[in-house]
Parts: structure tokens; C-alpha cells; sequence
């Protein structure tokens, strides 16, 4: 449930713009280096820079099921 809500917000978080673990952190109110790391491991994200990142085709996927409204 918890990633459903992280992934959802990543997607207007990033949205046209990379993204670091910090953003993360402020805007969906969890430990933003945890969630980078794990969705790193998981190919939803790649890294752009020093301590950038913006979703993989993979992670574009999982942000719009996450998003879908039931």
C-alpha cells in the first residue's frame, strides 16, 4: 500500500524533471534514500547525475498502475 502511494507521487515528482533522495523525502514524507535505493535494485529508476535520478520506462509502468484509480 505504502509503495502504491510513493510511486503515484514520484510520478508529478518527476515529471519532466530528475529527481533526488531528498525530493523524495520532502515530498511523499518517507525515508527518501530507502525508497531510492529499493526502487533502484528494482530497475524503477536510474540514476542522470550525482545523486539524480528519474524513472526507467519500467518505473513509468508501476507510476501509472499505482496511480489508476479503482
Amino acid at each position: 500500500m505504502i509503495w502504491r502511494k510513493i510511486l503515484c507521487k514520484l510520478g508529478t515528482l518527476a515529471h519532466n524533471k530528475d529527481f533526488t533522495a531528498r525530493d523524495v523525502s520532502e515530498y511523499v514524507g518517507v525515508d527518501g534514500s530507502a525508497a531510492v535505493r529499493k526502487m533502484s535494485k528494482r530497475g524503477l529508476i536510474r540514476k542522470t547525475g550525482r545523486g539524480k535520478y528519474y524513472p526507467t520506462p519500467k518505473g513509468w509502468r508501476a507510476v501509472e498502475r499505482a496511480c489508476r484509480v479503482r
